[in-house]
This record gives structure tokens, sequence and C-alpha cells, in this order.
């Protein structure tokens, strides 16, 4: 889970990696991102970068990068 601080923001596009993360996989309401579980079990095990497009204030996009260890 992540949490966007600040003024109410809008999820414009989430990726792992360079590949667009399909939006049945995760919910962003609140300013807060959670990925689904089912998603993650998907993955490998290791650490994934997560690019998080975020619109914020009078439209701006604003890129957060987190990394997610993937493991038993």
């Amino acid at each position: 889970m992540v949490t966007v601080s600040g003024a109410p923001a809008t999820l414009s596009n989430l990726k792992n990696s360079n590949s667009n993360v399909n939006t049945e996989n995760y919910t962003f309401a609140n300013n807060i991102l959670t990925i689904k579980s089912a998603y993650l079990a998907t993955q490998t095990n290791g650490e994934k970068t997560f690019t998080l497009s975020v619109v914020v204030g009078d439209g701006d996009v604003v890129d957060f990068i987190i990394a997610v260890t993937v493991g038993d």
C-alpha cells in the first residue's frame, strides 16, 4: 500500500518496469494505491520497480518510483 499525501490525486498510469499494469490488478482510492495480492503472486520473486504516474494540482503529472520485493 502506498499513500500519496496532499491534495486529491488521480493515478493516470501504473507500470511494472516498462509494462503497464491492468487496472484490474490494483486500486487507487483516497490517494492510496493497493496492488492486489493476486497480481503480485503472478510475479517472479525479487525486487520489482513500479512507476506511479499521478495527476496533481492543476493537471501536473508526477512520477513516483517505488520498489516492491516479491517473495514467498
